[in-house]
């Protein structure tokens, strides 16, 4: 088992996916892709955390933008990553967040929503 992981969730496949997985591969992080019928799912469950398991009767979601989670990456190797998806070629990613104990509980749909509305308060205090 991997000690780092990102979920990535998108609704396409996307030509740089492959470049994300081999830098992660590189970094010994493993990518973990998601879709819309993972969006009810919680997070912690989606990164493989002991104590979550799937829930049953969950709608898909479709959430219109891409999210990347990162699960057991220091302030550090974050940096290193995202100077390695540049340095790949990797476009940024908007939508980011790292788990923590609060939104582990959260499911896919919860966490887009809280990211989201952080982006656009940040967009709107840099005008």
């Amino acid at each position: 088992m991997y000690r780092e992981s990102v979920v990535f969730y998108h609704m396409r496949k996307l030509p740089y996916l492959g470049k994300l997985g081999q830098v992660l591969k590189e970094m010994g992080a493993e990518l973990l892709e998601r879709g819309p019928e993972d969006a009810g799912q919680k997070i912690g469950f989606l990164v493989g955390l002991p104590g979550f398991e799937k829930a049953q009767g969950v709608l898909p979601m479709k959430i219109p933008e891409e999210i990347m989670i990162l699960n057991g990456f220091t302030s550090s190797r974050m940096d290193e990553l995202f100077k390695r998806m540049r340095e790949a070629g990797i476009p940024k990613i908007a939508l980011k967040a790292a788990i923590t104990e609060s939104n582990k509980n959260w499911t896919l749909g919860q966490l887009y929503i809280e990211i989201r509305m952080e982006h656009e308060e940040i967009k709107r205090r840099m005008q």
